[in-house]
């Protein structure tokens, strides 16, 4: 059985790990910071972390998803919709009724993950490691 939660300390080396498959080499400090304030949820299933979604609330009023990574092992078993709807109650309770996120252009299983799940594209942004694609998806 899968449990969807906040991130504790005890969560950080399997986070950790899912960041070394896909190069992500943000140090410790910086997943401690976002798990302190409650900005990282996790799926466990007994000891191993499946995925972990990093999200924050930014001008104090717009939640972003900044991450969404899942162990390479797990990927094409509903994870991510199973995530995504923990993370969207999580939001609506606190009376948000829409989030945005971004990709690359070039990350196509993002793309493709983005359209699935109903997101709209907001537009291009020229940012200083190249192009992102933002979308919003309204929820309730």
């Amino acid at each position: 059985m899968t449990d969807i939660r906040h991130a504790s300390e005890h969560d950080l080396d399997g986070i950790m790990t899912i960041c070394s498959i896909y190069g992500y080499n943000n140090p410790p400090d910086f997943h401690l910071q976002q798990i302190s304030h409650w900005e990282i949820l996790v799926a466990v299933e007994g000891l191993d972390i499946l995925w972990y979604l990093l999200y924050q609330i930014i001008w104090w009023n717009t939640p972003f998803l900044a991450l969404l990574q899942i162990h390479p092992d797990y990927k094409q078993q509903g994870l991510g919709t199973e995530l995504l709807a923990a993370f969207e109650k999580k939001l609506f309770g606190l009376g948000f009724t829409s989030y945005i996120s971004s990709t690359e252009p070039s990350n196509t299983w993002s793309l493709i993950f983005h359209e699935k799940k109903w997101c709209k594209d907001i537009g291009t942004l020229d940012m200083s490691h190249g192009k992102e694609v933002f979308f919003r998806k309204e929820i309730g």
